[in-house]
């Protein structure tokens, strides 16, 4: 059951989510979106090692105005559930539950999307966190994304598509 924000207990510098969702699923735009604030901002030590490139040593996101629309339709009620999630993955690589999502009919994830689609880029999701740490390495913008689509499809093997490579191994 989603909670309304207003409920939430998530405020600037509160960064927990950053790091828990270390697989973060952007549209290639939206990458190139924070890609183009975050390049010019000289890198900083984030508050955690599994933070996303774009949280600030602060905890606050350095590319907000640009952030995928994912990362604002997320949040949580209860700090301490967040804090033991963020716990539970540092010791053992499982999230459990901690989040809320603020989804509704109007879902700016779901509009952006569309908006990607509407521009010919197929609806191809990227991991964020694996596309900025190449590019930040001074990958070339198709191969961070080449990357982050292969992240993401690792971790999602059914949202593989006809324009997507085999998976290797098989």
């Amino acid at each position: 059951m989603a909670e309304r924000r207003e409920a939430w207990a998530c405020g600037a510098g509160c960064w927990m989510c950053c790091a828990i969702n270390a697989r973060v699923t952007a549209l290639p735009a939206e990458v190139r979106a924070a890609w183009e604030i975050l390049k010019d901002l000289p890198e900083e030590t984030a508050p955690h090692p599994r933070a996303c490139p774009a949280l600030g040593a602060d905890g606050l996101c350095r590319v907000y105005s640009a952030r995928p629309a994912v990362c604002g339709r997320l949040g949580s009620t209860d700090v301490a559930a967040c804090e033991a999630a963020l716990a539970r993955y540092d010791a053992t690589g499982e999230v459990g539950p901690f989040m809320q999502s603020a989804a509704s009919a109007l879902d700016p994830w779901a509009f952006a999307s569309l908006l990607g689609e509407a521009a010919d880029e197929p609806r191809r999701q990227v991991d964020l966190v694996t596309c900025l740490r190449r590019l930040r390495a001074g990958a070339k913008m198709a191969d961070a994304l080449s990357a982050g689509r292969a992240a993401h499809l690792a971790a999602n093997p059914g949202e593989r598509n006809r324009l997507d490579p085999a998976p290797r191994g098989r």
